[in-house]
């Protein structure tokens, strides 16, 4: 299989293609949310013409700046009108394009630290190397993060939603602006080696890939100012692979490098912020305070971690903000999200001197997440699926290394390598398998307002039956939240979990007719006919007052006779 795969454009392509195929059931779905008004209802993208321009770049449209994504929603319009599955296609051609990028740029970064001298070495016997010289080992790697990067559900929020072209854009043209400046900084190498040989003239030098690295980073920040990190994720790759710091002189040249591309992250940071005070969408710090920013950002960088890991319970559009009095340094949560993120910064610095990649990915992780941490808070979300694209790439690339170290390790074994390679091979496959699957479920989720509502409305029930439950664990004896708990079951269509709660009510406050009311109403909706009556009659001798519980006590009397088996929600009162 392996020399199947010896082209790394080959093996770029088919990882683009994979992820094309997975993600087109999104070309089903319909325009929701925020695609209203970003595209539906949004007459300045119907002619491309100056008024378009005149709105892309000198308004501040739902709180945000980013005049390259409205152009891009004008050209989706002149070719597919308000056809959503054209809009879709395109978001999708997006996705693959990127993942396409994601495999060319590993095998780049792998081929750079070729020359370095023990690039990123787990070394020393019974260990792993990272970075390998040989052909087997960047395809793996880099074939592995791609189709992490572009299989995984986190995608689907940032695909599936027209809205989020942005991300997609942004995300293109950060990939090229990186993709040049490893271009740049071959050539940067071979200028420093020139000059102190003495065979290359400093002022005959032209750094030409520099310019291409400004002008996508510029159309980056065009698309989505999350793009602002980029200055520091090049001083990131200056230091490893690179390794073109490696003292005060050097780091202060390629910071001088990097002075346009600081300038423009500020000017487009300025930009955001007007966007988003005009959106009225940015929070004071009298009502969230920086301490407790910073405690949720802590949260927030693991909480990603652990959906990376787990995509399980992915909430569309976005999670809600922690509960104020939850966020203290010494809540145990929290105080272990400190102790986390001090501890693994720590040991990734101690072993920075034999092992730079992990401090260089941590550092990616946590730059390229920290304009969406909530320290300059807008909105009310805690996090978000889409605000994982880019961050992504870090964790996913320490697999993909990780994937081809083991691969390397089995290559020795004679008797026993034709078993690893097997298994490994079917385990990686069925990870990516899962990974999909859950991706195509979550796809069909974003289908319309209706699909989206319903499963967010159920996350949230299945969300507060947690509270509920932790709370009756604390007040066995709580009568509201056992009520609420046993509601909650009835609309999520579990009914003996309602049944036992509304029993246990009725058994702790026999005279409460409120209870025997619930207790009625969960017995009809199973059928049980003759119990619903008891409980209704003994709802109307307590609260004879009430005129709801004779109106169900009736209503149970009419289904003695009845064939149909309609669902009884709208036919009886609480």
């Amino acid at each position: 299989m392996i020399r199947i795969l010896k082209n790394k454009t080959v093996v770029a392509t088919s990882v683009g293609i994979i992820t094309f195929i997975v993600f087109i059931p999104a070309l089903q779905n319909e325009f929701i949310g925020d695609d209203f008004g970003y595209v539906v209802k949004n007459t300045f993208i119907r002619s491309i013409d100056l008024n378009l321009f005149k709105y892309a770049f000198l308004s501040f449209q739902h709180a945000n700046w980013h005049p390259l994504t409205w152009i891009s929603h004008a050209l989706d319009y002149a070719v597919w009108g308000l056809n959503p599955m054209g809009h879709h296609l395109t978001n999708n051609i997006f996705h693959a394009v990127n993942t396409f990028l994601v495999v060319l740029l590993v095998v780049r970064l792998i081929e750079v630290g070729r020359g370095t001298s023990q690039p990123a070495g787990m070394h020393g016997r019974g260990s792993l190397k990272v970075m390998p010289h040989d052909l087997r080992f960047t395809l793996t790697a880099a074939a592995t993060t791609g189709l992490l990067f572009g299989l995984h559900p986190l995608r689907v929020e940032a695909v599936a939603w027209v809205a989020e072209r942005k991300e997609l854009l942004c995300a293109l043209f950060f990939l090229l602006s990186i993709m040049m400046y490893v271009k740049y900084s071959a050539h940067a190498s071979q200028r420093a080696k020139g000059m102190e040989q003495g065979a290359v003239p400093p002022m005959r030098y032209a750094p030409g890939p520099m310019l291409s690295v400004l002008c996508f980073f510029v159309l980056a920040l065009l698309s989505k100012p999350m793009a602002v990190s980029f200055p520091f994720v090049l001083l990131i790759l200056d230091w490893y692979p690179f390794k073109r710091i490696h003292s005060l002189r050097t780091f202060l040249t390629v910071l001088g490098e990097k002075v346009p591309f600081i300038l423009l992250s500020i000017l487009a940071s300025i930009l955001t912020v007007m966007a988003q005070e005009e959106g009225e969408t940015i929070i004071s710090t009298e009502a969230i305070p920086l301490s407790m920013r910073a405690l949720v950002a802590a949260k927030c960088l693991f909480a990603y971690l652990g959906k990376m890991m787990l995509p399980v319970n992915l909430m569309p559009a976005g999670y809600p903000y922690p509960n104020a009095k939850d966020v203290t340094m010494f809540s145990s949560e929290y105080l272990l999200w400190i102790v986390l993120l001090t501890g693994i910064t720590i040991i990734s610095v101690v072993i920075a001197r034999k092992q730079p990649l992990w401090l260089s990915v941590w550092i990616y992780y946590c730059v390229t997440l920290f304009p969406v941490l909530g320290i300059v808070k807008a909105g009310g979300m805690f996090m978000a699926d889409r605000y994982s694209y880019l961050p992504s790439l870090g964790p996913s690339l320490v697999v993909g290394l990780l994937t081809a170290g083991m691969q390397e390790k089995i290559l020795p074994m004679k008797r026993r390598r034709l078993f690893f390679e097997v298994g490994s091979v079917t385990a990686g496959i069925a990870i990516l398998i899962s990974l999909s699957f859950i991706a195509i479920t979550q796809t069909g989720l974003w289908k319309n307002d209706a699909t989206i509502q319903d499963y967010l409305n159920r996350i949230r029930l299945e969300g507060a039956i947690k509270e509920y439950q932790r709370t009756l664990t604390i007040y066995p004896d709580n009568p509201d939240a056992r009520l609420n708990l046993g509601k909650i079951y009835l609309q999520l269509g579990l009914l003996d979990k309602a049944i036992e709660q509304f029993r246990l009510l009725v058994e702790l406050h026999p005279a409460e007719a409120s209870y025997r009311n619930a207790l009625g109403f969960a017995y009809a909706e199973k059928g049980f006919t003759d119990r619903a009556i008891e409980q209704f009659q003994a709802a109307v001798q307590l609260a004879p007052s009430n005129p709801y519980y004779q109106q169900n006590l009736n209503r149970a009397y009419g289904l003695i006779n009845s064939f149909d088996t309609p669902t009884l929600k709208d036919r009886f009162e609480e």
